[in-house]
């Protein structure tokens, strides 16, 4: 994702023609989490940030020890079932440490980076296992 987000922003105009005023990122689920993740190395990198970003039931946590409640609703999820989620985890993270690393997890970024976000619409779903991690990260965008 970051590759052609880069990709993007730095050769658009030269190889296509084309000066984008406005840059919005979107995703769902894993792709939310690749939106805020995104938008976190940019602004640690001093990159252009996306004008707008909008995470839908984004995956905050890529660890397996950060617990919510509303991961309760997987244990019986016929769509996303508990060993489903914990293997999808398991393949996206590999040996990394996600429950310190914000280019992984989203809900362990620091303020100082929260801080330089853009405008943020982000969509939680009411019956997602993942939504805990995203009401308390909108309280700390809030803030």
């Amino acid at each position: 994702v970051w590759q052609v987000y880069y990709w993007v922003i730095t050769y658009c105009k030269s190889k296509l023609g084309i000066s984008p005023a406005k840059v919005f990122v979107t995703g769902d689920s894993a792709g939310g989490n690749l939106t805020y993740t995104l938008t976190n190395l940019a602004i640690a990198s001093g990159f252009r940030v996306p004008d707008m970003i909008m995470p839908q039931y984004p995956a905050m946590v890529m660890g397996t020890t950060m617990f919510s409640p509303s991961l309760l609703l997987a244990v019986d999820d016929f769509i996303l079932p508990a060993g489903f989620l914990l293997l999808c985890i398991k393949s996206y993270v590999e040996d990394a440490d996600p429950e310190h690393d914000p280019f992984l997890s989203p809900a362990v970024t620091p303020d100082y980076i929260i801080d330089k976000y853009p405008a943020v619409r982000l969509m939680i779903a009411g019956n997602d296992p993942l939504r805990d991690e995203s009401y308390k990260y909108v309280l700390r965008m809030l803030k």
